[in-house]
């Protein structure tokens, strides 16, 4: 089992920092400040990876490996640093960069919902079709709802990744980091 190092300061900081200025940034709106959590989570986990690396880094390992993990963990901070200045003046105006963060809270919104909407449509088990051991021929409409469903899942995710692609040209432009796109369902935790 691998024992995890404790980060930098400068990294915990950071991270602190981070969660401070999202949650003003969205006025401390409880739902749209988890989902910018969520959403710039796995970004701070790849960065936290590569600090480790670099803290880590064996004897064994090359000068150019050294070289390249520090410039990449460089250009990772002044994207963070990007992405602090768009967080801080959402905060202090109401102007693009708070429209931007609160858009991204919806999207991450819903996200979740068309996930958890899936969850709720997939089919229930139905123990009277599983006999006889041939399945019945679809029905003309049964054949029409189930083009019209993949028609819909095709849209899905094309308009998924032209938001994924236009957001990753904003990043890339604007130097900074928007999060992933990557919604997530947890368990709601049940009161005893």
């Amino acid at each position: 089992m691998v024992s995890e190092q404790r980060l930098p300061a400068t990294f915990r900081s950071l991270y602190r920092l981070f969660l401070r200025t999202s949650s003003a940034s969205v006025l401390h709106h409880p739902v749209a400040r988890v989902n910018l959590r969520q959403r710039w989570r796995p970004i701070f986990e790849q960065g936290a990876r590569m600090t480790r690396e670099v803290n880590q880094q064996p004897n064994t390992e090359s000068a150019d490996w050294l070289r390249s993990r520090l410039a990449s963990l460089q250009e990772w901070n002044d994207r963070m640093d990007g992405t602090l200045r768009l967080l801080y003046s959402s905060c202090k105006s109401r102007g693009l960069p708070h429209q931007l963060t609160r858009n991204l809270s919806y999207f991450v919104t819903s996200q979740r919902q068309l996930i958890i909407r899936e969850l709720q449509k997939a089919q229930a088990w139905q123990p009277h079709n599983t006999y006889p051991s041939t399945p019945l021929p679809y029905t003309k409409k049964a054949l029409a709802a189930m083009e019209k469903q993949d028609a819909q899942h095709r849209f899905r995710c094309n308009t998924d990744l032209a938001i994924n692609e236009v957001l990753r040209l904003a990043e890339g432009y604007g130097k900074l980091s928007l999060g992933d796109n990557v919604a997530q369902i947890r368990k709601r935790k049940t009161r005893v």
